[in-house]
């Protein structure tokens, strides 16, 4: 026998692999019917290696922002004269740190991912915002809540003190209201005094009516001669006052300090309501006589 030759029944034996057939060692699980087969992805982590690191940029000026406003809202608790104004004038160095962050942060990030954190950098500006207002709180306070309640205070203060004062004179009422006006940075006391009013004060509208009418102008200023007198010692904070008559037809105003000291004769000049004797009928006399002159000429 030819040792060529193979044998038949080994020819049935053998099976000649087809191109889907997986390759040896590995195992393919039967397709399930009615299913569809979707087609493998090639695994390329292994190639594109791991994604590269990234780096947040606003964090430290987020922190450094933190820092700088507790620091100052301390020194704005133990420091009284601490301007919370001038401190918020130095809210756009937070702009400059973030600048720097962003420049330091692109130079020394070499094949990493930068990524901006506009949330932390939100954040930043919302919590400085709202620490500069809570600080605020207490000087906003006390221009409007103690600053009104020390005017009326000082409005009744004078007027028990001008009645009291001038009580033996005549004098019928006395009608006081007095204004302040406060800066952040100054301080209005509860406790303090008419005389320790000051660069606070902005308006003073103090009227002292008598209990008797007079006939004259030189009457009523003998009159308001004597009640200034009895008034000057009290070093009310401003110089402005208005003497009336009980009918209020006939009044002195005074605007000045120095017309305080005027005499009788001087304080018929600044009285109204008497015929001759006020600044308006002297003025429409001359008016009247200009009048005239016109008609004759």
């Amino acid at each position: 026998m030819d040792m060529n030759d193979k044998p038949t029944e080994n020819l049935s034996e053998e099976v000649t692999p087809s191109e889907n057939q997986p390759a040896s060692g590995t195992e393919q699980a039967a397709p399930q019917p009615g299913k569809e087969q979707r087609p493998q992805m090639p695994n390329t982590w292994a190639a594109a290696g791991p994604p590269p690191k990234e780096i947040r940029v606003g964090r430290v000026t987020l922190g450094l922002a933190l820092i700088a406003v507790g620091i100052l809202l301390l020194i704005g608790l133990f420091n009284p004269n601490f301007s919370i104004i001038a401190a918020a004038k130095c809210a756009p160095v937070i702009l400059i740190f973030i600048g720097a962050e962003i420049l330091i942060t692109t130079f020394f990030a070499k094949g990493k991912k930068i990524k901006y954190d506009f949330l932390s950098m939100f954040v930043c500006f919302l919590l400085i915002a709202g620490s500069f207002v809570m600080a605020m709180i207490p000087a906003v306070y006390q221009n409007v809540v103690v600053r009104e309640r020390v005017e009326e205070r000082l409005s009744d203060q004078i007027e028990e003190d001008c009645y009291y004062a001038a009580e033996s004179e005549g004098i019928a009422e006395v009608d006081c209201r007095i204004y302040l006006s406060a800066g952040l940075n100054d301080e209005i006391r509860e406790d303090m005094t008419y005389s320790e009013v000051g660069n606070l004060l902005a308006g003073q509208y103090l009227t002292v009516r008598l209990d008797e009418n007079f006939d004259t102008a030189e009457a009523f200023c003998q009159k308001a001669r004597k009640v200034l007198d009895l008034l000057k010692p009290l070093d009310l904070p401003d110089a402005d006052i208005s003497i009336v008559q009980q009918n209020h037809e006939g009044y002195l105003d005074i605007s000045a300090g120095y017309q305080w000291d005027f005499s009788a004769d001087k304080l018929e000049n600044l009285c109204s309501g008497w015929e001759g004797n006020s600044i308006s009928a002297q003025w429409e006399e001359g008016s009247s006589e200009e009048i005239e002159l016109s008609f004759d000429e």
